[in-house]
């Protein structure tokens, strides 16, 4: 990542490498005697230092010999950057190792894993359910069904979209304790707002949920469209020096809560206009919301971010959307040949 850069970089040897990068070879070396050179010349005194010390600090032998280590290293791995911040799972891997956890040769795997297969991974319960909508025998179970896939995928979508903005948000200011509650408030804001909104679609006819339902779920599907050019754009250089980057930042939050909220209401009316109980509906909709919300959170987090990066995981979450919304014109063209 630092070679991506500066043109110059060396790496002293030790289990905690000092990395030093620049622009000016002569500038930027570890060669103990220009170091200890400069130390003379510039008046240091230390207690606990003396310029002698440089030789053993970093032995040119040892530091030539890291530094090809690190550079056959760093052919196998794509660098860290702010979209896609791969050496957070090479860490984490790390750190469960030195823990003597179960997970660090699972978490080291996974970071070996191909691009495709993850894609296909993530996709791969979502064409299972399409099959599975394609030779249903009962046509009264299929629209249910379908809002209901379409109200765990968009939850988990949701919670995605909300990772993803943070990331994006940290990358751009530094930090992101300070305004965590804000930004998490701006969600949940965004999921009443849009569950308000469309609180009216609990309370549909049979003939009214088929086609509301296809217009909600295409609504997120839209959003979902529009959201890795909305990342990429703001993480362009000009825009950064203006405050709009923390409006938009807010605004995706609102608007990724709103279209998340308000699949539900329309779902709990399809359901309930197929005759299903209140607390079943409620129950199975919560269920299912929160079952892809806590898949995202930890796969979105931990192991699609970093290694697709913000941008492709965006792409990938359209997909996942297209997904619900074929499902659920599906489901809505077959209700309509029954009825």
């Amino acid at each position: 990542a630092l070679r991506r850069v500066f043109p110059v970089v060396h790496a002293g040897p030790g289990p905690d490498s000092l990395l030093v990068a620049g622009t000016d070879p002569s500038a930027v070396t570890l060669d103990p005697s220009v170091l200890a050179s400069r130390f003379r010349s510039r008046g240091a005194r230390s207690e606990v230092f003396v310029p002698e010390l440089f030789p053993i600090l970093f032995p040119p032998g040892r530091v030539a010999a890291q530094e090809k280590a690190l550079d056959r290293a760093a052919a196998l791995v794509s660098p860290s950057r702010d979209g896609r911040p791969v050496s957070f799972l090479h860490a984490l891997a790390r750190r469960q190792q030195m823990a003597g956890s179960f997970l660090a040769p699972l978490l080291a795997r996974a970071s070996r894993v191909p691009r495709g297969w993850l894609i296909l991974l993530a996709l791969l319960p979502s064409l299972g359910f399409l099959g599975l909508m394609v030779f249903l025998r009962d046509p009264g179970r299929v629209l249910p069904l379908a809002a209901t896939h379409a109200v765990a995928v968009t939850g988990g979508c949701g919670m995605a979209w909300s990772l993803l903005i943070l990331f994006s948000y940290q990358a751009r200011a530094g930090a992101l304790y300070g305004r965590i509650g804000l930004l998490a408030a701006l969600f949940m804001l965004g999921l009443a707002a849009g569950g308000l909104a469309l609180s009216r679609g609990a309370e549909l006819s049979p003939d009214r949920a088929r086609r509301w339902l296809p217009a909600v779920t295409a609504a997120a599907f839209l959003f979902s469209l529009g959201v890795p050019g909305l990342l990429g754009r703001l993480g362009d250089p000009g825009l950064q020096r203006t405050g709009i980057p923390d409006l938009l930042h807010g605004a995706l939050l609102l608007a990724a809560g709103a279209f998340t909220g308000g699949l539900f209401p329309v779902a709990a009316g399809v359901l309930l206009s197929r005759g299903r109980g209140i607390r079943e509906t409620a129950g199975g909709l919560e269920a299912a919301d929160h079952w892809g919300a806590s898949a995202a959170a930890l796969l979105g987090g931990v192991l699609y971010i970093p290694a697709l990066g913000l941008i492709a995981t965006a792409w990938l979450l359209a997909a996942l959307e297209a997904a619900a919304l074929a499902g659920v014109l599906l489901a809505s063209f077959r209700g309509r040949r029954t009825s």
